[in-house]
């Protein structure tokens, strides 16, 4: 469901994901830092905006794109992402944790990651 969202979600933004077969270039990210920093400014720009869970999971997906991620949802540096913005837009804890239950479809690992960037 989620990879479905993603896919509709990129397809509404004009971002494919799809690479020439003739380009080696390395994919766009530079750094696990620029990943992490374009999520949580992304979370915190959704945050303030009041997006559904539904489009703030769905503009995560992009993000991931943008960065060669297609794999987003396994990568501990999202969850450490995503509770970074949630601090930084200053959402009560109640709140972080139950944007934390849903884009981490449940996972305790994935979910105590987004909660511990939160309150550090």
């Amino acid at each position: 469901m989620k990879k479905i969202l993603v896919v509709t979600a990129a397809l509404a933004l004009g971002v494919t994901g799809c690479a020439d077969s003739s380009d080696s270039s390395p994919p766009p990210e530079t750094g696990p830092h620029l990943y992490q920093s374009d999520l949580a400014n992304t979370v915190t720009l959704a945050i303030k905006r009041g997006t559904s869970d539904e489009e703030l999971l769905e503009q995560l997906g992009v993000v991931a794109q943008r960065h060669g991620l297609s794999d987003w949802e396994t990568r501990e540096k999202t969850y450490v992402g995503i509770g970074a913005g949630l601090r930084k837009a200053g959402v009560p804890e109640s709140r972080a944790q139950e944007i934390a239950e849903f884009v981490s479809d449940g996972d305790p690992a994935r979910r105590a990651l987004v909660m511990k960037e939160f309150e550090d």
